[in-house]
């Protein structure tokens, strides 16, 4: 593959050799466009690879892009961010055997690594790092053993050693043929065999002899048949048959034969004189399922070579069809496990084509396309047998040819006589005899296609053309000849032989007669019994033996019966059953050897209950046309396929009788934007398994930044308030990605599964501590299930007051403060105990104070009594009169004294005289000291030194008179 933007201008050079656009034969097909606009970041996809997980990967001039099949996700160069791609113009892409992506850009090699979703820089070993640093990497392939070899656009090719991380550098010595042919490398491939080849510009083909390590040098000899055509290379392929292709820069495509060396130019299968397939650049070869060699060139868009008979199938660019290949200058091709072709441009992004996707053709006017019919609005249809498509529409009568897109249109014009009638069309018949019939809002006419030219029906019978000059619902034939007309105004026949119309009467209460005039559906079974639908009156059987009908209606009172008297469409399926559509009321499967209505609606699986159309196809199963798209009825399974716009139909809403199935088997259905052809035997249901991904996770809508990509996380830890969780997923099916289908489930939270449909997202908020577990499942388009889905546990921790260890810790403070408080009770009932002695100790000493008084009166009568004793005693004695009144006088003041200090009480020095806190400075001490030596007195308090004076004058002064003369005068 080119690996730089000079090879596009070089290519550029080349296109004044270019033809224009090969003749496309048969239908265009339809691609899905890819582009900026729909967040690719640059519209030049130079390489498409498919990574380990499913997604694919886009390498533009701007970017690498990861996408899922809804989104692009850009991966740009971010500056001071080492871990982001290192240069944005991508050049080529590697998938190795550990699931990294090796990165080629214009500025060097990165790595990718899908678990962190991070780049690192290739910086290397050896002579990597001195002196030699390839910015522009042009190809990068991994060999048998895991080695990588990398390609570059100045430098060779290097080889980088799986074991040592050492490069091996390959590079073109012009003294050396067995070297390199030239150091610019544009292509690097390695065969099923194991052989490394490189293709260079300017330098040939170069097979890589590992034994040697040298190179084989294949170059063009324009003097020698069979040599390579060209020695600017662009690209190898090797098919499943084991052929070598070479794309080469301006001579097309070549075949190598390995063995001998030769190689084979490609000039076969030229649509147009002069045109040359060797003269085209060929940048990228793939293969379809049929082994059709697929080369995209430069210019000249997408080429199909059948390699047996050489006949090549052009797709270039429509700038009428959105839906064609979005431009000529082809760059890169990937074909998915799927076989969807990718295919990336220079300048107008990607293209898929999906080869089992698009069977259902639609065909419309779409601007900015020229428009194909009258009218989108399809009324009837039919395809004739040189496959010309004739189609009634609201304005008149068209009659198209898909191959060529042309159209002719046929639309009443005013006073012309052999023109339509009218131009809403909604009948278009050939009969046996090759006559058309043209069935019309306003009757009934005949076609001659020769001629051009319309004759309107008349009959000499007045009911009749009451008949064939009303609305025109269904013409048929039937197995005689006999042509059935069907109309709002009633029914009748015409036969060929005599030229005559037949009408058949309506007769209310006739129940062998009809008794309905609004015709909707006829039909002749395989017995040839003919069937009558009507508008109101359910179905008719017509008996030819006897002239007469017999009619089956609804019965409200058995569930048997038809389901509805509006009946329209009416088919016959292989095994002899009748299939009628309602208006309202689903289908119905009608055994006429019993009896016996079976109904079928939308609980049953079809879209809508409304049935336009019925067509069987030859594999048992019945196509219907409803209000809400199209369903395939598997009649012996009972079973029911949906299909919708997103399969390719016009819309969702088709016409009543306007659906046709050709000799061929292919089905025809006209609806209200066009008609959506296709054959029902290349139908089939998408069985791949989409991987399914958790992509991304949020926290009240904020993406959680993750160590790793969040499809590879296991389990992620939230704190207790982050507990609002949304999650985004997706299933990796790229036909129809639209169409996936989603549920999920966290388990710990949810009961049941939650259907999600097409969305990819699931939201819980405010959830509860503790673990989860979030489940998600996926299908594809066609409703195929991956049931192990992807999964991830969560856990919400609580808050800290909820956790273990914070229980532990409040039961161990709860059982501090229980011994707290046992310790706090405990001590205040001892305090109450100490108080409550006390307070008995306190009456006690209360007690024996008050015996102390008694004892102290009793000693100041005593002492009363001594005292006269003592004054007669004094008279008596007189000698010892002084001793005794001192002695007395001295003990009276003891006893006073004494008297004083019994009186106190308490612990402090307070003054027993005036009851202030002594503050005597020791005085008092000195005082009680005394007493106490010379009494027998127990002092509890003293008293102040004032209070002493003034007491006891006498005493104080002869005791400052004993104390140190420094102590200050009384």
């Amino acid at each position: 593959m080119p690996g730089s933007v000079l090879i596009a201008f070089r290519i550029r050079t080349l296109l004044f050799i270019l033809l224009a656009a090969d003749a496309c034969a048969g239908i265009s097909p339809k691609f899905s466009n890819l582009s900026v606009v729909h967040g690719l970041s640059q519209n030049s996809v130079w390489t498409i690879l498919r990574d380990t997980q499913g997604f694919l990967w886009f390498g533009t001039d701007d970017g690498l892009n990861k996408f899922d099949g809804y989104s692009f996700y850009p991966h740009r160069h971010i500056k001071d961010d080492s871990t982001s791609i290192s240069q944005n113009a991508v050049r080529t892409l590697l998938r190795d055997r550990t699931g990294r992506l090796w990165v080629g850009t214009s500025e060097g090699l990165n790595i990718y690594d899908p678990v962190t979703n991070r780049f690192s820089l290739y910086r290397g070993e050896g002579d990597y790092l001195h002196g030699i640093k390839p910015k522009s990497i042009t190809s990068l392939v991994e060999d048998s053993v895991g080695n990588i070899w990398v390609g570059t656009r100045y430098n060779g090719v290097f080889r980088i050693d799986r074991a040592t991380k050492k490069e091996r550098w390959f590079v073109h010595d012009p003294n050396n043929p067995r070297s390199l042919g030239s150091n610019s490398t544009m292509t690097l491939f390695i065969d099923k065999a194991g052989t490394l080849w490189a293709g260079t510009e300017g330098g040939g083909v170069c097979r890589y002899e590992s034994a040697s390590e040298s190179f084989t040098v294949y170059r063009h000899d324009p003097g020698l048949a069979g040599s390579l055509s060209s020695d600017y290379i662009c690209t190898f392929y090797e098919d499943a048959k084991g052929r070598f292709w070479i794309g080469t820069l301006s001579d097309g495509l070549v075949r190598m034969d390995r063995a001998s060396g030769k190689f084979q130019r490609y000039n076969s299968g030229s649509p147009a004189p002069g045109v040359r397939l060797d003269t085209l650049s060929v940048m990228a070869i793939s293969e379809d399922a049929a082994g059709r060699i697929i080369f995209g060139t430069y210019g000249a868009g997408l080429k199909f070579m059948d390699p047996a008979t050489g006949a090549v199938t052009t797709w270039r660019n429509n700038i009428r069809d959105p839906k064609s290949l979005p431009g000529d200058r082809i760059l890169s091709l990937y074909r998915d496990e799927m076989d969807n072709l990718w295919v990336g441009t220079y300048a107008t992004g990607i293209g898929k084509f999906d080869p089992n996707g698009e069977h259902f053709q639609t065909y419309r006017n779409e601007n900015p396309r020229v428009d194909l019919f009258s009218d989108n609005n399809i009324r009837s249809i039919y395809r004739d047998a040189k496959g010309l498509i004739w189609l009634g529409t609201m304005k008149g009568l068209n009659i198209f040819n898909p191959v060529t897109e042309h159209c002719e249109r046929y639309q009443r014009q005013s006073g012309e006589r052999t023109g339509l009638i009218d131009n809403v069309i909604t009948m278009v018949f050939e009969d046996s005899q090759g006559k058309y019939w043209i069935g019309s809002r306003a009757g009934l006419m005949r076609f001659d296609r020769a001629a051009k030219k319309f004759t309107v029906c008349d009959a000499s019978d007045a009911a009749v053309n009451g008949i064939i000059k009303a609305l025109v619902r269904i013409i048929i034939e039937d197995r005689s000849g006999l042509v059935w007309i069907g109309t709002a105004a009633g029914l009748c026949t015409y036969d060929r032989r005599t030229g005559r119309y037949a009408a058949f009467p309506v007769v209310i209460g006739d129940t062998t007669k009809l008794n309905s005039s609004n015709i909707r559906a006829l039909f002749e079974d395989h017995t040839g019994t003919i069937w009558v639908g009507t508008y109101g009156a359910g179905i008719f059987r017509y008996s030819r033996e006897t002239g007469t009908f017999r009619q089956f209606v609804h019965d409200s009172r058995s569930a048997n019966s038809l389901s509805d008297n509006l009946s329209a469409p009416i088919r016959e399926d292989m095994q002899g059953n009748l299939w009628i559509g309602t208006y309202g009321k689903g289908i119905n499967k009608f055994d006429p050897r019993t009896g016996v209505f079976t109904r079928f609606g939308e609980s049953d699986g079809l879209t809508n209950n409304t049935i336009f159309g019925l067509e069987p196809d030859g594999r048992g199963n019945m196509w219907i046309a409803t209000m809400h798209g199209v369903s395939c009825l598997h009649t012996s399974t009972m079973t029911v396929r949906n299909y919708s716009t997103a399969d390719g139909l016009q819309e969702e809403e088709f016409n009543l009788n306007s659906s046709f199935r050709d000799r061929d088997g292919t089905l025809f259905f006209g609806g209200y934007a066009g008609f959506t052809m296709f054959d029902p035997q290349k139908i089939r249901d998408n069985t791949f398994v989409p991987p399914v991904y958790i992509t991304s996770i949020s926290v009240f809508n904020k993406p959680l930044l993750l160590d790793t990509a969040a499809m590879m996380k296991r389990e992620i830890v939230l704190p207790y308030n982050e507990n609002s969780l949304s999650f985004d997923f997706v299933a990796l099916n790229f036909r129809k990605a639209q169409l996936n289908r989603y549920k999920y489930m966290l388990d710990g939270f949810d009961n049941e599964w939650t259907p999600a449909g097409t969305t990819r997202k699931a939201a819980y908020t405010n959830l509860p501590p503790g673990e989860y577990f979030f489940r998600v499942q996926g299908s594809n388009n066609d409703n195929v299930w991956n049931t192990a889905g992807a999964s991830i546990r969560i856990v919400i921790m609580p808050p800290f007051w909820k956790t273990w260890w914070a229980y532990v810790f409040f039961v161990l403070g709860f059982a501090g403060l229980l011994s707290g408080g046992i310790h706090v009770v405990q001590k205040r009932q001892r305090v109450k105990l100490i108080a409550e002695q006390e307070r008995r100790e306190a009456e006690v000493v209360r007690l024996k104070n008050i015996k102390l008084k008694e004892a102290n009166d009793e000693i100041l009568r005593q002492q009363t009594i001594l005292k006269e004793r003592s004054d007669q005693i004094e008279t008596a004695n007189s000698e010892l009169t002084k001793q005794i009144e001192e002695r007395e006088r001295l003990l009276n003041d003891l006893k006073t004294a004494l008297t004083e200090v019994k009186t106190l009480s308490g612990l402090i020095p307070i003054c027993s005289s005036c009851k202030k806190i002594r503050d005597d400075e020791g005085y008092w001490n000195i005082l009680e000291s005394y007493l106490v030596k010379h009494s027998e007195a127990k002092f509890s308090h003293g008293i102040c030194p004032d209070c002493a004076s003034r007491l006891y004058p006498k005493h104080t002064a002869r005791m400052r008179e004993k104390q140190d003369p420094s102590l200050p005068p009384a």
